[in-house]
């Protein structure tokens, strides 16, 4: 019996230790994000989605009745968006022992963007797309009270937390390379679906023709599409009916993923790669076809109908060919300082040649194998990260001032711990320079 109490008594005494640690709120908060997560903030507040939830129990049994006000957080990979300090919502009335569960709609004036504070984000640029970047982010809530809102919180710090996946757009199957002519001229368009998850999905299907000397993207962001459609379907069967296809000339199609709901994030816009297609009068072996490729030659026709051409030689092995090549014997897609010259040709990328880092802590600046332009550091003997040449206190920390007049403190004659001063205080005497100024 001795050696039972002598085991439960310590157990005993850290619960009771636990518990009177245990803090005890007035008001109980517990914030609920409901899945699927969606990448928009406005799904959180809106009526039709209501995916936010928020209960609230007094438990002050001397207050009868309480008013309140809520203050938010949203924490993300390097972001925060929070309550802004000035914002005055309506208040939110809590009755003892009464619960009171509000939906996201009726939480929508504290994440009206006025009446938020953006750090560690572009706020313009979320504003534009009212989404949360992909990856992992909580909402959390503490309670406040309404008049004395800059004291401690009256409730639990509640905290929701979802995560953020970015869909992968479609993958186009067919129609690729050279597509042999049917009567009437039929082009099966077909695409595989790469998103993880249901949600209610429309593809769009976007025929342009191919203009040589101009890229792909640029085609589709500057010039009308031939045909375009939409399907929920993952394949489109072109016919007579739509608009005529020229034999022996090159277009690009591409797919676009779109979510119906608007909630999820998916990969370059739900565009899929862009594939290039002709439509040949015939597909008979070793007839002359163009594949599209500029780095090869003496293009023809296989057996599959698919084009096929020779490779032009690339000598430098940079993936450019020969006839291409903007900087032949050296690799064109290496330019360090982005200046649209590839390094090996760049006159301001020669290592050793003398250049400015502008750094004035830094001299002998020249390139390096890098393409950037690096000098050696210059002494700084007080060790405050300001070098010796731009010192304005030599021995001491020029980033210390105190009493912010622009002087360091070791070299302000008004810093002088002990000398006399005046703090402004009528009830104070023997006013005197203290150590931090």
């Amino acid at each position: 019996m001795f050696l039972v109490n002598r085991y439960i008594i310590p157990i005993l005494f850290v619960l009771a230790s636990v518990m009177l640690k245990a803090q005890v709120y007035p008001v109980s908060a517990q914030l609920q994000l409901l899945p699927p997560y969606s990448s928009q903030l406005a799904s959180y507040y809106s009526a039709t989605s209501n995916k936010m939830l928020l209960n609230l129990l007094l438990l002050d049994d001397e207050e009868i009745s309480y008013q309140a006000r809520l203050k938010f957080e949203i924490k993300g990979e390097g972001y925060t968006i929070r309550t802004g300090d000035n914002f005055i919502p309506s208040p939110v009335i809590l009755d003892y022992n009464v619960p009171l569960l509000l939906s996201g709609f009726e939480l929508e004036q504290y994440f009206l963007p006025e009446n938020l504070i953006f750090e560690g984000i572009n706020e313009a640029e979320f504003l534009q797309t009212g989404r949360f970047p992909e990856g992992s982010f909580q909402i959390c809530v503490e309670v406040y009270d309404y008049i004395r809102d800059f004291e401690l919180p009256v409730s639990n710090l509640s905290c929701a937390y979802a995560f953020l996946e970015e869909h992968d757009p479609p993958v186009i199957i067919t129609p690729i390379g050279a597509q042999q002519r049917f009567q009437p001229t039929r082009v099966e368009f077909t695409w595989q679906p790469m998103h993880v998850g249901s949600f209610p999905a429309q593809y769009n299907l976007s025929v342009f023709e191919k203009i040589e000397g101009l890229a792909h993207d640029f085609i589709l962001s500057n010039t009308a599409p031939v045909f375009s459609t939409s399907t929920m379907a993952i394949n489109y069967l072109y016919t007579e009916v739509d608009p005529p296809l020229e034999l022996n000339k090159h277009y690009l199609c591409v797919v676009q993923l779109e979510d119906l709901t608007g909630e999820n994030v998916i990969k370059n816009q739900g565009f899929s790669e862009v594939e290039e297609f002709v439509i040949f009068e015939n597909c008979e072996a070793g007839g002359v076809c163009d594949d599209g490729d500029e780095c090869t030659s003496n293009d023809i026709l296989l057996e599959d109908c698919s084009c096929l051409g020779t490779a032009i030689p690339d000598s430098d092995g940079d993936g450019i060919c020969d006839g291409e090549d903007d900087c032949e014997g050296y690799n064109d897609l290496v330019d360090n300082n982005e200046n649209g010259i590839p390094d090996g040709c760049d006159q301001a990328c020669t290592l050793g040649n003398s250049c400015d880092d502008n750094n004035p802590c830094t001299e002998n600046d020249a390139i390096d194998e890098n393409c950037e332009c690096t000098g050696l550091a210059l002494p700084d003997e007080d060790e405050d990260g300001i070098c010796d040449i731009n010192d304005q206190c030599p021995g001491f920390n020029d980033l210390e001032d105190n009493n912010d007049n622009g002087i360091p403190d070791g070299c302000d004659a008004l810093c002088t711990t002990g000398e006399p001063c005046d703090d402004n205080n009528t009830c104070t005497e023997n006013d005197a320079i203290d150590e931090n100024c």
